[in-house]
């Protein structure tokens, strides 16, 4: 979009693009938070559920889409550059390695990629920080807002970011700023305390009573209800809003920093072309159940919280049916005017009651539990399975009438194919995520990496359009079998060395070992070099060499 030259209209423009961009968030942020409390507790009451369903599913799940310790990259350059950095883009790979680990970025995704099943999307955000390339995992994604939300994130003109920030950090951001003085009072004005989530709405406090009396009539009390777990903070902090529009007079991305009380852009404390990498926002989102006409997505626990209620609504019945046949109600016939107390006495181990009365009855009113009870609960785990695309197989659990060995394998494959769908979104991402964090990288390196022959190069001597990909599937362990068996056969076939071969393996040590490899490697190729020339000399003397 063309912005308006004039810095006073151009913030006039951005005042109403921020809102517009922010329309939703309230309603987001209200759902989001029902969305945690399915999750935390197991119910959408705010009451802890017998057994939460919800959360076993989700870590399971997010165990197959995503494994942070397994996952392995490749720098690829575009077709044009051919072979011209191969051997610079191996090392930058082994370095790049080294920086998404010392960066935790894996942990992140990997925290990513199980919240993402609780709201509709997650959304992380690549920057430099203290010098250093981070990955962000922004805590609510309704915090990050869109000028468009019937279009996907990646083709949008203006994205808003709102985050806090603590007074010490504010004052460091206005540090110099011609204004800095009245921000930095405006600041302090409309600074609050809190975690950020009292304006998200959503479900109210769970209000417990106690039994006596009806609380409507003036009767019971008001108890303790159950925890919620939240973060409680008490620093001042100021509610800020980064907007991001694509600006056609710079052809970039422009930024502008802002103070927005209540969510609500007041003033602008930057305007400027992005600090970041020009051409591209750092945001990246993950959504596992795309529409293509809504950019959030929609949400896994949600599908699921209908079959989580219900089961927990049957686990009650059958716990309550259980009680009632440990401790059945007694019905007594023929003792005359029995009190209570006395009552009870037939309710205590080797309790007598006495009676004058002839023919006295004790009658226990033990229920029966219906035979199908657990079946009905083993069938909604099973509609669990199914909704969620996690087969019984894949959960450790097997199938009556399932043989064992490559039987399993098979229908443990073919029943996979949803989750696998799923796991090529999540590794799209994760993709996303590297080539942001390694382009930073590129920047912020100073220091020269060392090829295998010695000679060193700077890592802005690889071109910047260079993307990173995750390498063989290996961000999901659904094909870790597939693929250290396709590495055993192109090893036979002769189509990798060693190298490769113990990169697709990925044993303990792996840098270790794929450095011993490499020596071996030019070892034996070195030998066969001498083979080959003793053979030749062998031909040219006219006879065969001595074995």
């Amino acid at each position: 979009m063309i912005l308006p030259e004039r810095p006073a209209l151009r913030r006039e423009a951005a005042l109403e693009i921020g809102r517009q961009c922010s329309v939703s968030r309230p309603t987001r942020q209200s759902y989001h938070r029902e969305l945690r409390q399915w999750y935390v507790t197991g119910a959408g009451t705010g009451e802890r559920a017998i057994y939460n369903k919800l959360k076993t599913h989700v870590r399971q799940s997010a165990a197959y889409l995503f494994q942070a310790e397994s996952v392995r990259f490749g720098l690829v350059a575009p077709t044009r550059y051919g072979d011209q950095f191969a051997v610079e883009l191996e090392t930058a790979r082994d370095d790049f390695h080294r920086t998404w680990h010392d960066s935790q970025a894996g942990l992140t995704v990997a925290t990513g990629v199980r919240w993402c099943h609780v709201y509709p999307s997650v959304i992380f955000k690549v920057t430099a920080q203290a010098g250093a390339p981070r990955v962000t995992l922004v805590p609510d994604p309704a915090d990050v807002g869109v000028l468009e939300e019937d279009r996907p994130f990646d083709r949008q003109e203006a994205i808003i970011h709102f985050f806090y920030l603590d007074m010490a950090q504010v004052r460091r951001l206005l540090t110099n700023h011609p204004r800095e003085q009245d921000l930095l009072a405006k600041a302090h004005a409309w600074s609050d305390l809190g975690a950020g989530t009292e304006a998200m709405g959503g479900t109210s406090p769970l209000m417990v009573f106690d039994n006596v009396g009806s609380p409507m009539e003036g009767g019971g009390a008001l108890v303790q209800g159950p925890t919620q777990v939240e973060a409680m903070v008490e620093a001042p902090r100021v509610l800020m809003a980064e907007l991001w529009i694509v600006d056609d007079r710079i052809g970039d991305w422009r930024v502008l920093t802002c103070l927005a009380p209540q969510g609500d852009i007041a003033d602008i404390v930057w305007d400027r072309r992005t600090p970041g990498l020009s051409g591209v926002d750092p945001f990246v989102q993950l959504t596992l159940d795309a529409p293509p006409d809504y950019t959030w997505g929609f949400s896994e626990v949600d599908d699921l919280s209908g079959l989580q209620s219900w089961r927990e609504r049957r686990m009650q019945q059958i716990d309550r049916m259980m009680e009632l046949q440990l401790d059945p109600p007694v019905v007594l016939g023929g003792f005359g005017g029995l009190s209570e107390e006395r009552a009870k006495r037939l309710r205590t181990p080797g309790g007598t009651l006495a009676t004058s009365i002839p023919n006295p009855t004790v009658n226990r009113l033990q229920p029966q539990m219906p035979p199908e009870a657990f079946a009905e609960v083993e069938a909604i785990d099973k509609q669990f399975a199914d909704q969620g695309g996690l087969p019984i197989l894949l959960q450790g659990q097997g199938e009556p009438g399932i043989r064992a060995g490559n039987q399993v394998g098979v229908l443990a494959t073919l029943a996979s194919a949803r989750l696998r769908e799923t796991a090529m979104r999540v590794e799209r991402a994760v993709s996303e995520v590297a080539t942001l964090l390694w382009r930073i990288h590129r920047q912020l390196e100073p220091e020269a990496l060392t090829k295998p022959d010695g000679t060193r190069f700077l890592l802005t001597q690889i071109p910047r359009d260079v993307i990173v990909l995750v390498a063989a599937h290996s961000a999901s362990p659904l094909y870790a079998a597939a693929i250290k068996a396709d590495a055993d056969n192109l090893l036979k076939a002769g189509a990798i060395g060693l190298e490769d071969y113990v990169t697709l393996k990925d044993p303990p040590m792996v840098d270790v070992l794929r450095a011993k490899a490499r020596k071996l490697q030019e070892a034996r190729a070195e030998q066969a070099k001498r083979l080959m020339a003793i053979k030749e000399m062998a031909a040219m003397r006219g006879r065969a060499p001595r074995r």
